[in-house]
């Protein structure tokens, strides 16, 4: 049985790009409408009831995100679709939100299909439009959202120990001792953390400085976390890092 998608978009050249892209790349997929504006939008899916819907943020009438706040709960999981706008993608990243920057390239609407496959419930979809919605409103977010195999989770960035790089994918570690990995690079994550309290020490590693317990002198060195983990420092931020220490 085919999978269905709705597209919604306020250019038209957009929408028949994403309606190619599907056709050629996605053979389990079918279009089962377009709309022009959120208004529409919220109507197509109410009617079609579509497993994917593809919403670009900026439209005339109401945009993506002021629709998506609107979505009654159902099978549907929004892929965001937009040319980039950091503010609106910190939020988006914030709620674990898909989203696709136009243009848009085949390999990364495959990928982003792929990932909802991998994890087609929509678990957590109401606690993704409350950080959604904090978000954009500037407001404290106690909570992050991570978009892991077995749904999504929200966790306190505090919480977090590190994060290491593994090809594509980061694995995210805990002070709890757990370990998730995620479909998304380690970019996604320096991004999306506080840079008062989270640190790039190399380029397969950013850690939580309130974790740090050591720093093994070396051409780079290593930093010790209270875990008793230890981590390379790269010879290019050494001094960086060891400036956001006082020293007696």
């Amino acid at each position: 049985m085919l999978k269905k998608a709705v597209i919604i978009d306020d250019e038209t050249a957009c929408i028949r790009t994403l309606e190619i892209y599907l056709k050629k790349y996605l053979p389990g997929w079918t279009l089962a409408g377009t709309a022009l504006n959120g208004a529409d939008g919220l109507r197509l899916i109410a009617e079609e009831q579509p497993q994917l819907a593809f919403v670009d943020i900026q439209m005339p009438l109401m945009n993506g995100l002021d629709m998506v706040q609107l979505l009654p709960p159902g099978p549907t999981r929004v892929i965001f679709t937009t040319a980039y706008d950091q503010y609106a993608i910190r939020a988006i990243k914030l709620s674990a939100f898909d989203y696709l920057l136009k243009p848009i390239e085949p390999d990364e609407l495959t990928a982003c299909v792929q990932r909802w496959e991998q994890q087609a419930d929509n678990s957590g979809s109401k606690r993704q439009k409350e950080v959604l919605k904090q978000a954009l409103q500037g407001s404290p977010l106690p909570y992050i959202g991570l978009s892991t195999l077995k749904g999504l989770l929200f966790i306190r960035p505090e919480e977090i120990m590190y994060c290491e790089a593994e090809s594509n994918y980061t694995n995210v570690y805990m002070q709890d001792g757990t370990q998730h990995l995620l479909s998304k690079s380690l970019v996604h994550f320096e991004d999306l953390l506080d840079p008062e309290r989270f640190f790039r020490i190399h380029k397969s590693y950013i850690i939580n400085l309130h974790c740090v317990a050591q720093y093994i002198r070396g051409e780079g060195g290593e930093v010790m976390l209270r875990s008793g983990v230890c981590l390379p420092l790269s010879r290019g931020r050494k001094d960086e890092f060891l400036a956001l220490f006082g020293k007696i």
